[in-house]
């Protein structure tokens, strides 16, 4: 019970609260075998978060207690994730490619995109995205097969992407 007095004891000094005990947020009864908590950080040895606290299998055989503890502090995630501000399609790679090649995309925003290859003919030869996408970037690829699983030829292909209104195409070679 040792960790779930520690873990009391780092509630009460995060939230200026000592009320003892008999009162505690985390009671150190025999019977409990699990505790998680999750509570924000204000305590002069954090900067700013939430702090993860989970105690968990606890057991005493012979006078022995034992636990896993886990403590975990988790600041400024959301300073790290940079966005794109606009939409924005890549060059494949490698081009040219054999036998397969990658896309990537980037977007500000969620949404629906719908990636396809065309032939230099403008049919088209597979659909490789008609889903919904997260913001950021996104990757697709392509095996150089068709829609019906066949590999394509030796040529030119175009692939285009459209997403929350937005269309850009660009061209690859397929070489074998």
């Amino acid at each position: 019970m040792v960790a779930l007095e520690q873990a009391d004891g780092l509630y009460e000094l995060e939230h200026n609260n000592d009320i003892g005990d008999g009162n505690d947020v985390f009671p150190g009864g025999l019977n409990k075998t699990s505790l998680n908590a999750v509570s924000s950080t204000k305590s002069d040895s954090y900067t700013d978060g939430i702090s993860f606290i989970a105690i968990e299998n606890i057991s005493s055989n012979s006078g022995i207690i034992t636990a896993d503890l886990n403590v975990g502090l988790a600041a400024g995630i959301e300073d790290e994730i940079n966005l794109p501000t606009e939409f924005s399609l890549s060059q494949n790679y490698p081009n040219p490619f054999n036998p397969s090649t990658t896309i990537n995309f980037y977007v500000p925003s969620n949404g629906h995109a719908v990636l396809e290859v065309y032939n230099i003919a403008g049919q088209v030869v597979k659909s490789l995205l008609d889903d919904e996408v997260f913001a950021g970037e996104n990757r697709v690829q392509w095996d150089g097969t068709s829609n019906s699983g066949s590999e394509v030829g030796s040529g030119i292909y175009l692939y285009r992407l459209t997403i929350n209104n937005n269309v850009e195409s660009k061209k690859m070679t397929m070489i074998k």
